[in-house]
């Protein structure tokens, strides 16, 4: 057992230094906009819990790595955050959402969370219910962000949602995260294909709509729980009927 862990960890943190290096390289040569280069980190650091639930033998490594790896990023963000390496992803962006050490903390106490709850007390059958949280964050918000940026005209006013959103990010976080669910459902269940849209569309509309609620960067918070939460009490739901 302890030596897959040894070789799950370091899977772990090998898939971070090459996705790392790589995409820092590429952006640079080929002088990729900075916004889209931190969305690409964005969909490969969540796009971790992957390793995490299917790499990892027990949620109790999962949880631990989650925490050790991510305070060790912590440690290291706040030693080059003045670097004009840092400076360059950060450009144009308001104080509070280039706080990436606030992002890290957000990030270790909500993988922790959901996989105590939904592998280590859920249960082995339970714990791809987190997918579809953090997938739906993984590429809703993304898509919304880069929509919203390069194409984003009409922002919301409502004093509930966050003025910086836009009508235009939050139909690319309905379509890409329904078109990421079916994937999801599509992998997990056997259901017919008109329900599977369903259930994928409604956790589409509902992340875009968690996400448009949240400020201050909380979307790092509520989006994956909010979601991983709703798909486990839809997706039970359906299978008892």
């Amino acid at each position: 057992m302890t030596e897959r862990v040894e070789i799950a960890i370091g899977i772990f943190i090998g898939y971070f230094i090459v996705f790392g290096l790589s995409t820092g390289f590429v952006g640079r040569v080929l002088r990729i906009h900075p916004e889209i280069i931190r969305k690409v980190y964005h969909i490969f650091g969540i796009a971790s819990m992957v390793l995490l639930l299917y790499v990892f033998p027990g949620w109790r490594s999962a949880a631990g790595t989650v925490v050790g790896f991510f305070m060790v990023a912590y440690g290291l963000v706040a030693i080059i955050e003045d670097t004009p390496f840092m400076k360059r992803f950060h450009k144009d962006r308001r104080k509070e959402d280039a706080e990436i050490k606030e992002q890290i903390i957000y990030v270790t106490l909500v993988y922790s969370f959901l996989i105590i709850i939904f592998w280590g007390i859920g249960g082995e059958a339970n714990k791809h219910f987190i997918l579809f949280g953090a997938m739906t964050w993984c590429f809703g918000d993304a898509l919304a962000a880069l929509v919203g940026r390069f194409y984003g005209k009409k922002n919301f006013q409502h004093k509930l949602f966050d003025p910086d959103k836009t009508h235009e990010g939050f139909k690319a976080f309905v379509v890409s995260a329904t078109l990421v669910n079916l994937v999801l459902l599509l992998i997990f269940y056997s259901l017919p294909l008109w329900l599977n849209i369903g259930i994928a569309a409604f956790l589409g509309v509902a992340g875009a709509v968690i996400e448009l609620m949240s400020k201050r960067g909380l979307d790092t918070v509520t989006i994956p729980i909010g979601i991983t939460l709703l798909g486990y009490i839809v997706i039970n739901g359906v299978l008892v009927f």
